[in-house]
């Protein structure tokens, strides 16, 4: 069992040992600070770059494509889709986009 008296002692050498030490300086005169950013933390700040781009014109893109609807309007009211080899195309287009 340690007893009070020893922790005191204990403590009182430690900071007598303390105050005997010299404190090192710091040199007057620091070299500056120098930051190198890798050629990947590079790599990933472009490419955070480009999906911010990517995403602000996604978002100001319009969900409805005006010049679209317009397009196939025409060729609705032209007959284009009328043609039977065009009921076979988008039945083919739509079964591979579903996997089927």
């Amino acid at each position: 069992m340690i007893k009070v008296s020893q922790v005191a002692q204990s403590v009182q050498a430690q900071q007598v040992q303390r105050k005997g030490r010299k404190t090192e300086t710091t040199p007057a005169k620091q070299a500056g600070d120098k930051v190198e950013i890798s050629s990947e933390a590079k790599k990933l700040q472009d490419t955070s770059n480009l999906n911010s781009i990517a995403a602000k014109t996604v978002k100001d893109t319009p969900d409805v494509r005006e010049d679209k609807i317009t397009e196939i309007r025409e060729k609705i009211n032209e007959g284009f889709y009328d043609q039977d080899n065009i009921a076979t195309v988008l039945a083919d287009k739509l079964l591979k986009e579903f996997g089927i």
